[in-house]
């Protein structure tokens, strides 16, 4: 597994480095590489080469602010896991809004990294997991974290994918209980929704996915979704 810092202090770097490879040591039975970057453009010059699935990015950078870092190595390598790292407290809201598999703040790390790291190593299994659905004689693997939401249409389950659709007769009860509940929400009678593709708040009046479309949450569960979406953007602790 590739990882990757980039923070303007490099004795913050060292110190990160150390605890993440003490914390892997212990939890993660794959080879871990860390990397560290004091110059953000050249971490972007070496994503894609490396292959990073993980980058602990500090938001506070001295030639460019992390949240535009973020950007572009979403654009690299859209499926890397990003955990803002700040020692600014009221930066946290900010990176909320940029979606960030989680934040740290370096005056809490020895609280909030162990659970990041946790929830990190969850998460990677997490996308290596398909949901199998049995067409004719045929099986169609999907990939959960490519699932954009889940649809209870008569006596069928729509699973919507990119511009995909795919059809099972099941019970959507049914389909909730076989999915991650840490990824996967029930926002209403007739709707899941993977909470990866959220974008923005959600409100009384629903919430909005990343491709645009907008999705009612029912008012019994509207608190529910909030806490889980809360809890999803913070990594889990």
């Amino acid at each position: 597994m590739n990882v990757a810092i980039c923070d303007d202090d490099s004795c913050f770097c060292e110190l990160l480095k150390n605890k993440l490879l003490a914390k892997f040591h212990t939890s993660c039975a794959e080879i871990v590489i860390i990397d560290t970057y004091t110059i953000s453009q050249k971490l972007v010059d070496e994503t894609a080469k490396k292959n990073y699935q993980i980058l602990f990015l500090d938001i506070d950078m001295p030639t460019e602010n992390g949240f535009l870092i973020a950007d572009r190595i979403s654009k690299i390598l859209p499926q890397c896991f990003i955990v803002f790292v700040t020692s600014h407290d009221f930066l946290v809201f900010e990176a909320i809004k940029k979606h960030p598999f989680g934040f740290i703040r370096k005056s809490k790390i020895d609280f909030e990294l162990e659970p990041i790291i946790d929830d990190l190593l969850s998460a990677g299994l997490y996308k290596q997991q398909f949901y199998t659905i049995k067409k004719y004689n045929d099986f169609i693997r999907i990939p959960l974290y490519t699932i954009q939401y889940i649809e209870s249409k008569g006596n069928n389950v729509l699973f919507h994918v990119g511009k995909d659709i795919y059809s099972k007769k099941a019970r959507i009860s049914d389909v909730e209980r076989e999915l991650p509940s840490l990824q996967f929400i029930r926002i209403s009678r007739s709707f899941i929704v993977n909470l990866a593709e959220v974008y923005g708040a959600i409100t009384t009046s629903g919430l909005i996915l990343k491709n645009g479309e907008h999705l009612s949450v029912s008012r019994d569960r509207i608190n529910q979704v909030k806490q889980a979406y809360l809890n999803y953007l913070r990594g889990g602790f």
